[in-house]
């Protein structure tokens, strides 16, 4: 496989310095063996050769080129590679997905008497329900998954790039599968937590503090903090900000807005008190932000 030479910028603040980023390749070797503890949903594509997956239960698996796999947040399990394998891997970091901007994923919920048994879900003897779930690669998605394969090959690390190949991967399940066969596939997340994960987040904004949004929820915000972590892998108050910062930065770098403004809008009483936060997040004030990123 040719690669080619990209031109990033380390600087850049959405270069992606870390060794687990967002989506990556995996290459691994016959007979490796590794443990996991995810702290994220993943979908994992099977571009190339098999493993065996052990499970704390006993259940044992095997996965093969031409499967992808869902697995939520917080599974255990042991893999053993059975040939020399390649791995792209998908981290979910956000917990409520579109399939594309008119079709949320909580779309696809309906009662349980509606949508298909997870008994009928089958690989090798059938899948719990607590281990993970599995989608035949369609002809067009291969396509589009060796593209991306390649471009991450070639070494680029900006996130903003990892973040929309995670859209355009829920977009390509969107337009190729039908909906049960997505139902099968996302239900970790479309079920259970998803009145509390949408509660949050579309009303997080209009909340200071994890104490106000949870009670807000009829929650005591202990509880709310050990929910939320169940659901979301991280605890409220670092989503929270890592939202925001995200959100600051966009105003930033891409609109006209005074530094005021941005301040008041983002729930920060002062300007004063925004800069500290971007310093704290970003290293740089709002001031260096707009400056580094202005045309």
């Amino acid at each position: 496989m040719e690669q080619y030479k990209l031109h990033e910028f380390p600087e850049c603040l959405r270069y992606d310095h870390s060794l687990t980023r967002q989506v990556q390749i995996r290459n691994e070797i016959k007979g490796k063996t590794n443990r996991e503890n995810l702290k994220s949903h993943v979908i994992c594509v099977f571009m190339k050769g098999s493993i065996r997956m052990v499970f704390p239960n006993g259940s044992t698996y095997k996965l093969y080129e031409g499967k992808m796999i869902f697995v939520p947040t917080g599974s255990i399990f042991s893999w053993t590679t059975l040939e020399d394998t390649q791995l792209l891997v998908y981290r979910l970091l956000n917990p409520s997905h579109k399939l594309c901007d008119n079709f949320p994923v909580e779309r696809l919920y309906f009662n349980d008497s509606d949508h298909p048994d997870d008994e009928q879900i089958q690989l090798e003897g059938g899948i719990p329900e607590d281990c993970f779930s599995t989608l035949d690669i369609h002809p067009r998605l291969w396509q589009r998954l060796e593209c991306t394969r390649d471009t991450i090959a070639d070494g680029v690390r900006c996130k903003k790039y990892f973040e929309m190949e995670v859209e355009e991967l829920f977009l390509m399940i969107r337009l190729y599968y039908c909906r049960e066969d997505i139902y099968r596939f996302l239900h970790f997340i479309i079920t259970g937590n998803m009145l509390f994960s949408e509660y949050v987040r579309l009303r997080w904004k209009n909340y200071h503090t994890v104490s106000e949004l949870a009670w807000s929820m009829h929650l005591t915000p202990k509880y709310f903090t050990r929910k939320f972590k169940l659901y979301f892998g991280q605890l409220p108050h670092q989503w929270m900000a890592n939202n925001r910062a995200q959100i600051i930065f966009g105003e930033l770098t891409t609109t006209n807005k005074s530094l005021k403004q941005i301040a008041t809008e983002n729930g920060f009483r002062t300007f004063q008190h925004l800069a500290a936060f971007t310093k704290k997040m970003f290293g740089k004030t709002p001031t260096e932000i707009r400056s580094a990123n202005s045309v």
